[in-house]
């Protein structure tokens, strides 16, 4: 139980590390003062540009992604005894990533909203799932320009990519969370898009 506190602690410590107001602090500026105010790759994008858009993007990625393909790798092996199941115990560690990178404890508990740390999570646990949900994404970007009815909707086809894909098991049940999740963080971006006001990319943005 002990190893497990200590794996959930840097989880949400490596979660915590917020790329997008490092990245903006480099340039001398503060991201919360930029655009829409949040750390994530579509307001760097927007107010950094795509250079530093694309690295918050990939930092992102990699911090859902890292921690559970090395707890796979290296603690959830045949000898684990954990008070956990192991599938259990992962997906809890990945949680704990995402609540981590929307919480900051480097920005007083605020923070993105977690479209791209889940999309590491679930390419670390549940690939196939992941595959599906970035696909969706680009798809519904590419006619839209709307980073976040992209991200709603790639969330929102993931309990079903994952049930057909890995039954109704923990990973299916984790696969529904991450939507509640994202849903919850873009409340203002979907009162948003039913006024039609929500802001898209134009191409030469994107």
């Amino acid at each position: 139980m002990y190893n497990e506190i200590l794996i959930i602690l840097f989880a949400y410590i490596l979660g915590s590390i917020p790329t997008g107001a490092i990245l903006a602090k480099i340039k001398g500026a503060n991201i919360r003062d930029l655009g829409s105010g949040n750390i994530g790759a579509t307001n760097v994008t927007r107010t950094l540009g795509k250079k530093f858009g694309a690295i918050t993007l990939l930092v992102d990625v990699l911090k859902g992604f890292i921690p559970v393909v090395l707890i796979q790798k290296y603690y959830l092996n045949s000898r684990y005894t954990g008070f956990f199941s192991p599938e259990l115990f992962l997906c809890a560690t990945g949680i704990t990533v995402l609540a981590g990178h929307i919480y900051s404890v480097f920005l007083k508990f605020h923070g993105g909203k977690g479209v791209a740390t889940s999309l590491g999570i679930a390419a670390g646990i549940i690939p196939k799932t992941a595959g599906v949900a970035a696909g969706l994404w680009l798809v519904i970007f590419l006619v839209s320009r709307i980073s976040s009815l992209s991200a709603l909707i790639a969330v929102a086809g993931a309990p079903v990519a994952t049930y057909f894909f890995y039954g109704r098991s923990t990973f299916f049940y984790f696969s529904i969370l991450i939507p509640i999740i994202v849903v919850y963080t873009h409340q203002e971006n979907i009162s948003r898009l039913f006024r039609g006001k929500e802001k898209g990319f134009n191409k030469t943005q994107a």
